[in-house]
């Protein structure tokens, strides 16, 4: 019930106290001892008021409610003079700042700490993403969320221990207040909290800002994404200025909602100090002119009240800065429940190699709330067999390698590998054994040599695996030709090579691993027909070595396989060699004619 209501009404501090736990009530005790000692250093000021220059005060009042600091003096050995007073207010004052210096440099290594592990956190809870989530979240979310949205996340954290703070040293110095003039400090109390009227609808106008804020920069960052993925063709049809005005849009609009909450701190900024000297002005007159107290006796809760009010204002200033993040906190708390929602849970029987066969039973599939992709398949495949996919577009050919890589579960029924329910198996130690090439090559902005081996170690073993890597892959005599040899870098996704070389380096990486299976999704269709036929050859030459799945439009490239799945409408219409398709099926011949194979 105290875990639902502190949820509820502190979810804030329970999402950062979930990353913090006790540093943050460590951060807090410091900024209490903080308020104590500024406080009591300002209640010395009391009996300067009743010394004379270098004479011994006799009035044991001179601390009006603090009588107690009289002992404190007299223990440390001071005499109750103007030297002694002045000595016992720079200690504590100094004493103050060694603790304010403690709490700074505590709550810089906290915030380290926060952010370190935050962002491990969420980098690790990516890693797991299921796929199937992944096929339908937005990119320029997640690179935001997990780039800037996490420095405003920080920036947040950073506004509301500044809060909280602030919240302890009010609380201290009221306290104080309290105990030194009960009267004077229920009406100042009254009148700060009146002020607090003043700051509730800017809050709820900077909170709404915030969401809009993010909202943006998850577009900006998306565009910013495909901007850089689709720069060629942008470029070569002139349609990057249609897409450069929509960014620029979104830059203008960023900064219009960014302004807004701008000019809303320096209001607030400005109108701190007004509103603090009103309202203590406003109690003096009122407590002096109705009470007939001196001024005498309520300077000490003036003062108090004065640092007070001005903290409270830091305080609602601090305040409005974290409203300016909230957006970004309740982004990266979605986020998260999201990313741990749809975490991918592995079994936990090992899997250590491929023995025999790979077998789905009656399953198919469908992505949440879609139609069925696939439909009651029935397929065996064996090791080391070269099997290829071919259809029409949308006839399932992705989505049945998508499952048998383990990056997408049945729908309904049952896929096997050797003989046991994939479920049960550490999905990631079969997904070790696979080498995947799609159609649009991944190439990394790095050396060659770190794209083949993964960023490995360049140790004699590694370097002889990478030198037969690139060797089956036929581009060893490419690599020797290059000015820095394997050391080369390649570019933003491979700029510096062309596209048969892309896909080669791409052959060479899956190599290097010690696969079972190498699935080959539209590799060669975007290369020109040389390039194809070599390509070919380097996997006609793999064939009976790995277990070879193949999905391809042109069927010049399948020719070869041992066995060929004709799709139609997520169904498999046939399985055969090519020559026997050809000959019995009408579809599949018709295909074979129209490519001119």
């Amino acid at each position: 019930m105290i875990k639902n209501f502190i949820k509820k009404y502190f979810k804030h501090f329970s999402y950062f106290y979930s990353y913090l736990r006790y540093r943050i009530f460590v951060a807090l005790i410091l900024s209490i001892i903080v308020g104590l000692l500024d406080s009591i250093g300002l209640v010395f000021f009391l009996p300067l008021l009743s010394l004379s220059s270098g004479e011994v005060v006799k009035n044991e009042n001179s601390f009006g409610n603090f009588q107690f600091l009289n002992t404190w003096i007299t223990e440390l050995g001071l005499s109750f003079s103007l030297g002694g007073i002045l000595l016992c207010i720079l200690i504590l004052l100094t004493f103050k700042n060694i603790i304010r210096f403690i709490e700074g440099v505590y709550s810089t290594n906290s915030q380290r700490d926060f952010v370190v592990t935050m962002r491990k956190e969420l980098v690790r809870l990516f890693k797991d993403y299921k796929y199937a989530a992944y096929t339908s979240s937005n990119s320029g979310k997640i690179q935001a969320t997990l780039t800037t949205g996490i420095n405003s996340v920080v920036a947040g954290y950073q506004s509301y221990t500044a809060t909280l703070q602030s919240i302890i040293i009010v609380i201290v110095y009221l306290a104080v207040a309290c105990y030194s003039n009960f009267k004077f400090a229920i009406l100042v109390i009254i009148g700060g909290i009146l002020t607090n009227f003043i700051f509730k609808f800017i809050y709820s106008q900077t909170k709404a800002i915030s969401k809009k804020l993010t909202r943006n920069s998850h577009s900006f960052q998306g565009l910013i994404i495909q901007s850089v993925a689709f720069f060629k063709y942008l470029k070569a049809t002139n349609t990057i200025h249609n897409f450069n005005n929509r960014i620029e849009y979104l830059i203008d609009t960023g900064e219009k909602y960014t302004r807004q909450m701008g000019m809303i701190n320096t209001f607030l900024i400005s109108i701190r100090e007004p509103i603090v000297l009103t309202v203590l002005f406003l109690v003096i007159y009122l407590q002096v002119t109705y009470t007939g107290e001196g001024i005498t006796s309520i300077l000490i809760s003036v003062m108090l009240f004065y640092r007070a009010l001005n903290v409270l204002m830091t305080l609602q200033t601090s305040w409005n800065s974290f409203m300016q993040n909230t957006g970004a906190l309740e982004n990266m708390q979605e986020f998260k429940a999201e990313l741990i929602v749809n975490k991918q849970h592995y079994g936990k029987q090992k899997f250590h190699q491929f023995q025999h066969s790979l077998d789905l039973k009656h399953v198919s599939f469908k992505y949440e709330n879609g139609d069925l992709i696939l439909k009651d398949i029935n397929l065996t495949i064996h090791k080391n067999e070269t099997m290829a996919f071919v259809g029409e577009s949308g006839s399932g050919k992705t989505t049945i390698v998508n499952l048998i890589a383990g990056l997408l579960a049945p729908t309904t029924g049952v896929y096997k590998l050797d003989d046991i329910e994939i479920e049960r198996y550490d999905i990631r130690q079969f997904q070790n054994r696979i080498g995947y090439i799609t159609q649009e090559p991944i190439v990394f902005d790095d050396s060659l040599f770190n794209n083949i081996t993964f960023w490995d170690e360049p140790t004699p073993e590694n370097l002889l695996r990478f030198k037969n890597a690139i060797e089956g892959a036929s581009i060893a005599q490419f690599v020797n030709e290059l000015p820095e040899k394997e050391q080369t870098r390649l570019g933003n996704n491979g700029i510096m090579v062309s596209g048969g070389q892309k896909q080669r380096i791409s052959i060479a990486r899956e190599l290097y691993k010690e696969l079972d299976i190498l699935v080959m999704d539209e590799a060669t269709s975007a290369l020109d027909s040389e390039t194809e036929k070599a390509i070919q050859e380097n996997i006609d030459s793999l064939k009976g070595k790995y277990t070879i799945i193949i999905v391809a439009h042109r069927l010049s490239t399948i020719k070869n396989a041992d066995r060929i799945v004709l799709m139609e409408k997520g169904n498999i219409k046939d399985i055969g060699d090519f020559e026997t398709l050809k000959n019995r099926n009408p579809y599949f011949n018709r295909m074979v004619s129209l490519q001119e194979v």
